[in-house]
């Protein structure tokens, strides 16, 4: 049986990195996970979360200002012979307005404090839109958050508004890690991702298994 570990990390003590065993009456998972998806307004953080449960349980944005509350949704998730129950966390999106940021930066960090436990912390952020001002103080306020455990949580996912290959998402990955390594000490290509919100909806889109794989590596048990 593998235990969650209480971690003083940052500006407060929390759960990290350790899959909790699900109690129930009848043990259909074997571990819980949590999955935070992030980033500015408009990335696509409702429409990837929508697509990793195969639900519509999230509001995709129409206009400037999209999620106004953090949901959930529930997904099992099968990896190396483990039945892993994931709750997908979509949060309101920051770059909106610099008061709206400050709230809502302190709700999501509130959120995963008061569950004391998150696995993932999924990081969007738009090509088109690069990597604002907002997503550099949101980085630095989960830095504080879960010190050196961050990187070994986080997964950025770059998102693209057209339909992308894979030497294309290659390509804008390259371009954005010498970014991403200034921010995040210990950030490597294996921790960015990038996908094409157009392709979301295809059944085909094999980025999708290899998120929640990623999610789930995160995650697994240590032997």
């Amino acid at each position: 049986m593998y235990n969650s570990e209480l971690a003083p990390v940052g500006k407060k003590t929390i759960v990290l990195l350790r899959p909790e065993p699900v109690e129930r009456e009848k043990p259909d998972y074997d571990h819980l996970c949590r999955i935070f998806l992030v980033g500015d307004t408009r990335t696509g953080k409702s429409s990837l979360g929508n697509a990793l449960t195969q639900t519509s349980a999230f509001n995709v944005s129409k206009g400037m200002t999209g999620t106004l509350h953090i949901g959930s949704q529930e997904v099992v998730v099968t990896q190396s012979g483990y039945r892993c129950l994931c709750e997908v966390y979509d949060t309101p999106g920051l770059n909106d307005k610099d008061k709206l940021d400050v709230y809502y930066q302190a709700a999501i960090e509130d959120k995963i404090v008061g569950l004391q436990q998150a696995n993932a912390l999924v990081l969007t952020i738009s090509v088109d839109g690069g990597i604002t001002d907002s997503t550099r103080r949101a980085i630095d306020e989960y830095k504080a958050l879960f010190g050196q455990n961050m990187v070994r949580m986080l997964i950025v996912v770059l998102t693209t508004n057209e339909s992308a290959d894979k030497r294309a998402c290659d390509h804008l990955i390259e371009m954005n890690m010498g970014t991403l390594v200034g921010l995040i000490d210990g950030i490597t290509i294996s921790n960015v991702k990038c996908i094409s919100l157009e392709d979301l909806g295809r059944k085909e889109v094999r980025i999708l298994t290899s998120l929640f794989g990623n999610c789930y590596q995160h995650v697994r048990p240590c032997r």
